[in-house]
């Protein structure tokens, strides 16, 4: 069999073949025996049906078996010859197929860009400062302390304020309608109960002290507030809260540090300090990373196949409908061809993205013989299962299920490669950023990212 390999650009070939003659006639011979055997057809045994006959009423079918299987050995055959990596189903393209004759065809691939590494080693990466100030220590014990607060009977003085709990005595008045009144009904101050009307009333008396009796002039009913003949009736409401019960946070002291599991507060806030310094660090970090990714394709460039783009993001876009419907979302699956063209776009440049991410750090592990053992993987699983109180055994068949042990290794050692390049990395160290500076980037990198494209 005759193989030649085109190059039709550095993600895309053209291999062309020529089987010959007698690999052909074989074949045929081969497939219309064995069609004379399990064929039935009145008139003639099994085995006995003429060739003749087969091929007047069965030609299409098997050739079109043959020369599939052809192609198929034909194309194993080249790709473990030329050392090919297909990424995306290949276009082919044939002749017909005849005993006696030689077979032609070809196939078009994309195939896995050959990738080497220019610069990884030593980038510039910004890496913001972690610092934990006692403000932010003093923001989480408060935080931690409300979590342990209780309703009590608030003070006379005492307004209504969110995450209060009220009993009120409502009245509603409307031209055309009777009084409609609510006694004793229990609502949450400027927060959901899930009962409208509740919520309704609920979202008017922030502000208000108890036994103090409030009029509200011409307020738009909603739909399902009151009785159906109420729904956008403009109404008169008299609102007065009988009993205010509000939130008391215990003291800041040994006492809600024993309840927390610490001996004293200055103990809890150590562990508070800690926690916060691990997940700054751990933020930053992630930060870091993004830019060195960013300084790493930037350094390293390369065309990949839109074939294998594009299977990326349609996978993407069907993770993300999986994601939604575990979730109880009841909505229509999509394709990436039914959403409007920036949103197309948007998922295009994030699954290119996602690609050379993958590729260049599968090349630093390669160009640093980096590699992740079981051991490494257990030692994963097992802090999986400290995280989620579960045992390793449990994370394993959890993983087991949704397909993702034969990639965890793999993403180890991405990650591997990932701290490998921040290792070595010539790191500038900058002032942690706020919140809100975190938001303007991310604003202004996605608007230079919507004019370039």
């Amino acid at each position: 069999m005759e193989i030649e390999v085109e190059e039709l650009s550095p993600v895309s070939k053209k291999v062309s073949f020529v089987v010959e003659s007698e690999r052909v006639t074989r074949s045929l011979d081969k497939a219309y025996k064995r069609l004379s055997r399990e064929v039935r057809i009145k008139g003639f045994r099994p085995g006995k049906v003429p060739r003749s006959l087969l091929e007047k009423r069965f030609a299409r079918q098997i050739e079109g078996e043959v020369g599939g299987q052809l192609i198929s050995e034909a194309f194993e055959e080249a790709i473990e010859e030329h050392k090919l990596l297909p990424v995306s189903q290949p276009i082919i393209e044939r002749s017909a197929l005849k005993t006696g004759e030689e077979y032609r065809f070809s196939v078009t691939i994309e195939v896995q860009p050959e990738i080497e590494l220019q610069q990884w080693e030593g980038l510039d990466v910004e890496w913001e400062r972690v610092e934990m100030s006692d403000e932010q220590v003093d923001e989480e014990l408060d935080r931690m302390a409300s979590q342990q607060a209780t309703l009590e009977l608030a003070d006379p003085d005492h307004e209504a304020a969110a995450g209060d709990m009220a009993t009120v005595n409502a009245s509603f008045a409307a031209a055309g309608l009777d009084d409609y009144s609510l006694d004793t009904l229990l609502v949450s101050v400027e927060s959901s109960t899930g009962i409208a009307v509740a919520d309704f009333l609920g979202s008017r008396i922030g502000g208000l002290k108890s036994g103090v009796e409030q009029v509200f002039e011409d307020l738009e009913i909603p739909e399902g507030t009151l009785p159906e003949e109420w729904n956008g009736k403009s109404a008169k409401l008299t609102l007065t809260i009988t009993e205010l019960k509000a939130k008391q946070a215990p003291a800041l002291d040994d006492e809600l540090a024993q309840d927390l599991g610490f001996d004293t507060l200055a103990d809890l806030k150590e562990d508070i300090r800690g926690k916060l310094t691990e997940q700054m660090t751990a933020h930053v970090k992630a930060k870091a990373a993004s830019k060195a990714m960013d300084k790493l394709i930037e350094l390293n460039s390369f065309e990949l196949p839109p074939g294998l783009i594009r299977a990326q993001a349609e996978d993407s876009l069907a993770r993300n409908f999986r994601q939604l419907s575990r979730q109880g979302f009841d909505i229509p699956a999509v394709r990436l061809e039914d959403l409007p063209e920036d949103r197309q776009q948007g998922l295009l440049d994030e699954a290119a993205r996602m690609i050379r991410q993958a590729m260049l750090l599968d090349a630093v592990a390669k160009a640093s013989s980096l590699e992740v053992g079981d051991d490494q993987v257990e030692e994963h699983i097992a802090q999986l299962a400290a995280q989620m109180g579960q045992q390793p055994a449990a994370i394993k068949a959890m993983l087991g299920r949704q397909g993702a042990m034969s990639g965890l290794k793999e993403q180890l050692r991405e990650q591997a490669a990932m701290d490998l390049v921040l290792d070595r990395a010539n790191v500038i160290e900058i002032e942690p950023q706020s919140f809100e500076q975190e938001q303007e980037q991310e604003q202004e990198q996605e608007q230079d990212s919507a004019s370039e494209g």
